[in-house]
């Protein structure tokens, strides 16, 4: 990585995390006006969900200096809301709770809290949710932290619809982009096949489906056809936050069936020998290896693969 490329990436982390702190109100002096401030919030949080917790404890779950949270904790008690057990003589090892009155309070700042999220939530558009979730969920991931799963939402299989393939095939490409490092003409390429299909889009002998969740496009694959007796398989597709759950799976099957039914004998396709996840899918669905050839249109050393499934009323079983 270049220093140029590593400063910019800098400047994004820098950015996204003032905003966010901006937007939380994780600057004010507490949450709405509240005397407390954020890292007593943290700690108040703890004490309610942990019972007799110590200031090492506490230390090691929320991530803060020992020194620097004992003195957070002295002026919690101050206002009497928490208090220690003294069992040991070192008040790190002393454990904590809270008191009535301090569980009054949390019950409050966490009500004030949930208004705030609540309001941030209101203000997206519906279909934002899920793609958000994911988001944030995929920038917890690559920091490390284990990210508490969600049941997989449930996901939709449908013919495209106007507007769709114009929303699947741009992400289908920055995918590969990001994944494969292609380059070249490879967007060109791409953009030109969609809008040929999209040109001579014949209903009985030609699809898209399209994957959704949540109202979403997380997916997509296209057939195409060929000639009489031949069809082409394209533009598979699945959003990284979509993967694992059975969709490229489903998608494939799909397309069989409907090449299958609208009466093609073969289905092909083409796809890069660097596109391993792929491969398997499709081996696994019974296509075959036909035929490699250089490919040089993408701006670097790739293979270009062809594979091919016969269809003969009933999945040969090859």
């Amino acid at each position: 990585m270049t220093q140029n490329a590593l400063d910019q990436k800098i400047a994004a982390l820098r950015r996204f995390t003032r905003f966010f702190a901006q937007r939380l109100g994780a600057l004010e002096a507490g949450p709405a006006g509240s005397p407390y401030s954020a890292t007593e919030v943290r700690v108040l949080a703890e004490l309610a969900q942990y019972e007799h917790r110590t200031v090492t404890a506490l230390s090691r779950s929320l991530g803060l200096d020992a020194g620097y949270l004992s003195r957070v904790i002295r002026r919690l008690e101050t206002t009497g809301i928490v208090i220690r057990t003294a069992d040991s003589a070192d008040h790190r090892q002393q454990p904590m709770s809270l008191t009535p009155a301090g569980r009054t309070e949390v019950t409050t700042l966490d009500a004030i809290t949930t208004a705030r999220y609540a309001s941030m939530v209101r203000m997206l558009p519906a279909h934002i949710h899920a793609p958000l979730l994911d988001a944030m969920e995929r920038i917890e991931g690559a920091f490390g932290t284990d990210v508490p799963a969600r049941d997989p939402a449930p996901y939709l299989l449908r013919p495209h619809r106007m507007g769709d393939v114009s929303v699947v095939v741009p992400r289908s490409i920055a995918s590969a982009v990001e994944e494969f490092d292609v380059g070249g003409s490879y967007e060109t390429v791409m953009l030109g096949a969609a809008a040929h299909f999209l040109d001579r889009f014949d209903a009985e002998r030609e699809c898209v489906w399209i994957a959704e969740r949540n109202g979403v496009p997380v997916g997509c694959v296209f057939v195409r056809r060929v000639s009489e007796q031949s069809a082409e398989l394209l533009l598979l597709h699945v959003e990284s936050q979509a993967r694992g759950i059975g969709i490229g799976r489903r998608l494939i099957s799909e397309a069989i069936a409907f090449a299958i039914h609208a009466g093609y004998g073969t289905l092909q396709l083409e796809m890069l020998d660097v596109m391993k996840t792929a491969r398997l899918l499709f081996h696994a669905a019974g296509f075959r290896h036909v035929s490699e050839a250089a490919e040089v249109r993408f701006g670097r050393g790739l293979q270009r693969q062809l594979w091919r499934v016969v269809l003969q009323g009933e999945r040969s079983g090859e």
